[in-house]
């Protein structure tokens, strides 16, 4: 059957988002750049303004996209280790740890690759308000990955304030490790953090 020409927009944009999560990753927000984007999807650059009104809104698509897929690994994580928060946490570090390398930024996770990048972003930067909400989602995955459904408020409170405390640390050190990549520090780092994180895990 032929898709319909409101189908084929529909995938042709959910590729370019695709190219753009990656490369923005890749080379920071200020990185992407629309031919690269349209070429790696096969389009040519004036096909760009079909479906975008801007780099910003492209960008800003991108980087929610990016966040969906570190969600869906966290879920992922989550349903697999349901009634155990522990385990699930303890999943999520050893992943985290794992994309502490340069060569892991395009599949790693957005916040360690992109913190810099917002963080020198005008404040009137809509990527700002993007990142803001797009990070409380996270915290709030994170706060209850492994959970049964019947945990009490009280203590949902308190898993969110620890996940926020050792989602931070994972990202630290994995910006760190990154910046010391190939030196004997960057293990040292990694070690450290995953020996002493069930002090400010969530």
């Amino acid at each position: 059957m032929v898709k319909s020409s409101k189908a084929v927009t529909a995938q042709r944009r959910e590729e370019i988002v695709d190219a753009a999560a990656k490369q923005i990753k890749q080379h920071g927000i200020e990185g992407v750049r629309i031919p690269e984007v349209m070429r790696e999807v096969g389009m040519t650059q004036g096909g760009f303004y079909r479906h975008f009104d801007s780099k910003s809104d492209l960008t800003d698509t991108a980087l929610r996209h990016a966040f969906d897929v570190h969600r869906g690994i966290l879920e992922g994580i989550s349903d697999s280790r349901r009634g155990d928060h522990s385990a699930a946490i303890e999943a999520f570090v050893e992943l985290y740890m794992s994309w502490a390398d340069p060569e892991s930024l395009a599949v790693g996770c957005p916040v360690s690759a992109l913190a810099g990048d917002v963080a020198r972003a005008p404040m009137d930067a809509s990527v700002r308000g993007v990142w803001a909400q797009e990070l409380d989602r996270i915290f709030d995955v994170v706060s209850v990955l492994g959970d049964a459904d019947d945990v009490d408020p009280a203590t949902r409170a308190e898993q969110r304030a620890r996940a926020i405390a050792g989602f931070a640390t994972l990202v630290g050190a994995s910006m760190l490790a990154r910046t010391t990549a190939g030196t004997p520090l960057a293990d040292e780092i990694l070690t450290a953090t995953q020996n002493t994180f069930t002090t400010t895990a969530p």
